[in-house]
C-alpha cells in the first residue's frame, strides 16, 4: 500500500489522484515495516549470502585451476577433430573415418573417436566408400571408447565411469539407450542442433558436434577467470566490452620495474559510476582469443555491436547503460 500511494503521488497530479483514489484498497492500520521479523530476515538472508561466499573463497584458486584443466582438454579435443578433417582432405580418405590421441595430462588415456559426415548417414549405404566434398559443420565425433595408457585395460576403468555418471544422474536406460550429456532447454551455445541430436537419437549414439562445447567453454573459463580474480557478479561480467572505456590498462611507475595494471571499468551492484576491476594479464590476452574467434565466426575483420539487454529485475542498471553499446552478447553468436 505504502508503494502505490508513493507511485500515484509521483505519476499524477492531485485531481487524478482523488480520482483514482476510489479504486484503492482503504490504508492498513500497520505496515510489514514495523515488524521487527522483516528487518531481522533482512539482516539474516545478508548473513547467509555473506558466510556463502566466504566459505567458497579459500578454493577459488583450485576452482580456476580445475576450469583451466577441463578448458585444455576440450581445446585438445578440438584441435584432434581438426587435424582428422584436415587428414581426410589431404589423403582423400572416405567417412566414417577412425582415429585416436592421448589425453595424458590428467587421466592418462587414449581416447578413440570415429569421424562422421551428417549427411553422409545412411545416404550412401551400400555404395562404395570412397571421399566425397563435405563441410567441416556438417562433422560430428562418435565416441567409442577410452582406455588406460599404463596397460591398455578398459574395464575397470569404464565400470568406475559408469558409477560415477550413473551416481549423478545420467543411467542408462532399458535397452541400451543413454541419456544425452547436454540436453538444454534455453537457446545458446551448448545447442548440438537438430541434426546431430536427430541423428543420435534414431541411431543410439553418441555424436558430439564439438564446436559449439568449445565456444561455450571459452566463454566460461572467461567468465570463470573474472569470478574467481575479482568477485565480479553476472551484472559486471555482462557489461564487459572490447572499447577503451571497459579495459584500461594503466602502468605503475611507482615501482621498479614499473608494472602494468589490468582493469576492467564496470558499475557493480547499487552503483551508479564504473569502478575498477583488477585482472591478471592472462584475462586480457584470452579475451583477444575470443575476439579472433569471433571474427572468424562473423567472417570479418569486426564484431557486431549489440543493445545491453536485462530482465525487469535489473531494469535501473539497463536504464544506466542504455545509451552504451557492447562487443559481447547475451545471446551468443555461434550456434
Amino acid at each position: 500500500m505504502f508503494n502505490l500511494k508513493k507511485w500515484l503521488g509521483t505519476k499524477f497530479s492531485d485531481e487524478k489522484q482523488a480520482e483514482l483514489s476510489v479504486y484503492m484498497l482503504p490504508n492498513l492500520p500497520y505496515d510489514n515495516r514495523d515488524f521487527s521479523a522483516r528487518t531481522k530476515a533482512i539482516t539474516n538472508a545478508k548473513t547467509k549470502r555473506k558466510e556463502d561466499t566466504s566459505a567458497i573463497t579459500p578454493i577459488l584458486p583450485e576452482i580456476r585451476a580445475e576450469g583451466h584443466l577441463r578448458w585444455n582438454q576440450v581445446s585438445r579435443l578440438r584441435e584432434a577433430f581438426r587435424k582428422a578433417i584436415a587428414d581426410v582432405r589431404e589423403h582423400r580418405l572416405p567417412l566414417p573415418m577412425e582415429f585416436q590421441y592421448d589425453e595424458s595430462e590428467y587421466v592418462g588415456e587414449r581416447w578413440h573417436f570415429i569421424l562422421r559426415d551428417l549427411k553422409g548417414f545412411g545416404q550412401f549405404h551400400g555404395e562404395k566408400k570412397g571421399y566425397r566434398e563435405f563441410k567441416d559443420e556438417d562433422c560430428v565425433l562418435k565416441f567409442v571408447k577410452a582406455e588406460k595408457l599404463e596397460d591398455g585395460s578398459e574395464d575397470e576403468h569404464k565400470e568406475k565411469v559408469v558409477n560415477y555418471l550413473n551416481h549423478w544422474g545420467y543411467e542408462i536406460e532399458d535397452g541400451g539407450k543413454t541419456t544425452a550429456p547436454f540436453l538444454p532447454r534455453n537457446p545458446g551455445l551448448l545447442i548440438q542442433g537438430f541434426e546431430t541430436t536427430r541423428t543420435a537419437r534414431l541411431t543410439n549414439k553418441l555424436l558430439i558436434n564439438i564446436e559449439p562445447i568449445y565456444v561455450a567453454c571459452m566463454f566460461t573459463r572467461f567468465a570463470l577467470d573474472i569470478i574467481t580474480s575479482s568477485g565480479a557478479r553476472i551484472n559486471e561480467l555482462m557489461q564487459i566490452s572490447c572499447d577503451k572505456d571497459c579495459c584500461v590498462v594503466t602502468v605503475d611507475k611507482s615501482v621498479s620495474p614499473p608494472r602494468k595494471n589490468y582493469i576492467f571499468r564496470l558499475i557493480p551492484k547499487g552503483r551508479e559510476e564504473p569502478d575498477n576491476y583488477y585482472m591478471p594479464e592472462e584475462a586480457f590476452k584470452f579475451m583477444a582469443e575470443i575476439l579472433k574467434m569471433l571474427k572468424e565466426s562473423c567472417k570479418s575483420n569486426t564484431i557486431p555491436e549489440v543493445q545491453y539487454d536485462v530482465d525487469s529485475r535489473w531494469q535501473f542498471c539497463a536504464t544506466l547503460l542504455s545509451s552504451k553499446k557492447f562487443r559481447f552478447p547475451l545471446e551468443p553468436y555461434v550456434t
